[in-house]
């Protein structure tokens, strides 16, 4: 009798292993199977709650940069672009404004220069217009020849003008930009203007270029519910 019941908690401790090992077994080729049809197996992300009224000292710097990646780069995140910048200029001022263009460029910013921007087979009298209205500065290139000649770049003056004028008291977007020494035209007096030819003038654009991007940073803040938080515009990835 006693071999009896030994025998059979044996039999019971031995069908409880088989069934384990089953289940391990069993569990272990599911998810072979799950990765064959490309499921994607998650496990949980440990994660910081950062609410929008807490005063910007009780954010690490490492909270403050996780949570503006994940507002940027996450799935209803915002696009972050480079400041574009139209050039306007006449045909005969430009090799000055593709040197322009180059710097821009070098120097981080998105220029737009027709020689460069405009693709073969495009209608230029649709595309210019468009990125006049695109563009978050316009810079308006000024020179003795530029201001006497008849043509398109007083067209394109004109649209610069005209979204300008929709743009809110205080914003940099249209910047006169002399490459010679010329008188500016009346209509575009109102708006402080660069001597790009003398020394330093270079800087100064950047200045305001620079100063224009920290606004529309702080317009992109503002969107996702991040103004205020001490971002810098060199914690933008």
């Amino acid at each position: 009798m006693e071999q009896t019941s030994v025998l059979l908690i044996a039999g019971i401790l031995l069908a409880i292993v088989i069934l384990v090992v089953y289940a391990v077994l069993r569990r272990s080729n599911k998810t072979r199977s799950d990765q064959k049809r490309g499921k994607r197996i998650s496990k949980p992300v440990e994660t910081t709650t950062i609410k929008r009224d807490d005063a910007p000292a009780k954010r690490s710097q490492t909270q403050t940069k996780t949570a503006l990646s994940y507002a940027i780069n996450g799935k209803d995140g915002v696009e972050i672009k480079p400041l574009q910048v139209f050039i306007c200029h006449s045909s005969s001022d430009k090799p000055k404004a593709y040197s322009l263009y180059q710097r821009l460029r070098q120097d981080g910013f998105d220029p737009w220069l027709d020689a460069e921007d405009l693709i073969p087979g495009q209608d230029w009298q649709i595309e210019i217009p468009k990125a006049v209205e695109n563009s978050q500065v316009v810079l308006v290139c000024l020179s003795p020849s530029a201001i006497t000649t008849e043509g398109y770049v007083q067209r394109e003056i004109k649209f610069a003008l005209d979204v300008a004028d929709e743009k809110p008291e205080g914003t940099i977007y249209l910047i006169p930009v002399k490459l010679e020494p010329c008188e500016v035209p009346m209509r575009l007096s109102r708006w402080q203007w660069v001597d790009l030819y003398e020394e330093g003038g270079y800087e100064r654009l950047l200045k305001a270029l620079k100063l224009r991007a920290e606004t529309q940073m702080r317009d992109m803040l503002r969107s996702i519910g991040m103004e205020g938080w001490g971002i810098e515009l060199s914690d933008l990835p």
